[in-house]
């Protein structure tokens, strides 16, 4: 459950500050003590596991372009 943004951006060729405004969005994750986040690292800790989901939904290009499919985690 532990991410670092920046080693993804280089496996796929691609620079960390693509997920800027992403890694903005989680400051509120981060004080609602869902996420720990230090730089481009994002760790969800043991006792926030079920909240996994609105972690990963601040990554999903369709919810931001407004065309999510799914139900929305919120």
């Amino acid at each position: 459950m532990t991410l670092d943004v920046a080693e993804v951006c280089v496996a796929y060729d691609t620079d960390a500050d693509h997920f800027a405004v992403e890694l903005a969005k989680l400051d509120e994750l981060v004080s609602d003590g869902i996420v720990e986040r230090s730089g481009t690292r994002i760790n969800v800790p043991e006792q926030s596991r079920t909240f996994v989901r609105s972690v990963c939904a601040v990554f999903d290009a369709y919810m931001a372009n407004g065309e999510a499919r799914f139900s929305k985690a919120s």
